[in-house]
């Protein structure tokens, strides 16, 4: 069964740590078709250990290739994070 969340269908999933309080912290790339076409998201997930998966900090898009290349740059970020404040 698909991963759904407000209409989107997660496409893309990438686990970038696990913590205390939350089993993984992910960001995901979902999909949503429209009658206007399909539309995109990225957002940032954590799993709390009920098993709960709560979604945060969407960033939405009209088409996929700019959605993509979010979703890259949000787990570069999370991989390679800045040192500026």
């Amino acid at each position: 069964m698909p991963e759904i969340n407000e209409g989107f269908e997660i496409i893309a999933a990438e686990t970038y740590s696990t913590g205390p309080w939350s089993k993984a912290n992910r960001v995901v790339l979902g999909r949503h078709e429209t009658r206007y076409g399909p539309q995109f998201v990225t957002w940032e997930s954590a799993t709390a250990p009920a098993g709960k998966i709560d979604y945060f900090w969407g960033h939405y898009f009209d088409r996929e290739e700019q959605a993509r290349a979010d979703y890259h740059r949000r787990l570069a970020e999370k991989y390679f994070p800045s040192d500026e404040g």
